[in-house]
């Protein structure tokens, strides 16, 4: 996944595409990083929203109900739904429609009064702001708390408590998210 992600990133950088381009009619011109890489990222996000059981009997249906047959990007949407119980549409649209991806910018601090660390994000990222949810791990030598922020702004404040203060807050520690992000601690 890391491989991929910097395949999209490098392509983004030189001419921004994404993953469904309805104006491309040409087959053979559809064929590009953000159909293979960032369409794996994609499905491989889609796993971490949906659990890995949700997203396989999801896929395993879709298969078998398209098998031999052509199907769209709504058909796994609605799959997906289905199966989930979840509304995605959204989630298709900014990561399927638009270009890019998210582009953070975080900045903490440790508030030793109130036990918690202060976190800033910005998404500086053209565009509209991402709805998306990211990890982080807080940690200090061997302890690690992780938590999980839902972002729906372009910039958003956070006050996250912990048991310790921490020394580094890493950001998607999983590699679950296809972002870029710089972290400073303030």
């Amino acid at each position: 996944m890391a491989r991929a992600a910097a395949t999209v990133k490098e392509a983004s950088a030189k001419r921004p595409g994404t993953v469904v381009e309805p104006s491309v009619a040409e087959p053979a011109a559809k064929l590009s990083p953000f159909t293979y890489q960032k369409g794996a990222w994609v499905l491989h996000m889609l796993r971490r929203k949906l659990g890995d059981e949700t997203f396989f009997r999801a896929l395993r249906r879709y298969y078998a109900a398209h098998a031999g047959a052509t199907a769209t990007t709504d058909d796994l949407r609605h799959a997906l739904e289905a199966a989930s119980g979840q509304d995605l549409v959204a989630f298709f649209q900014q990561w399927l429609r638009r270009p890019g991806f998210p582009e953070l910018r975080i900045a903490w601090r440790w508030d030793e009064a109130e036990r918690r660390a202060v976190v800033d994000v910005a998404q500086v990222q053209g565009g509209e702001p991402y709805e998306l949810d990211l990890d982080l791990a807080f940690r200090a030598g061997d302890r690690v708390e992780r938590r999980t922020l839902t972002l729906r702004q372009g910039e958003e404040s956070s006050r996250v408590s912990l048991p310790f203060a921490p020394g580094v807050v890493e950001v998607d520690p999983d590699g679950w998210l296809l972002n870029t992000a710089k972290v400073q601690a303030r």
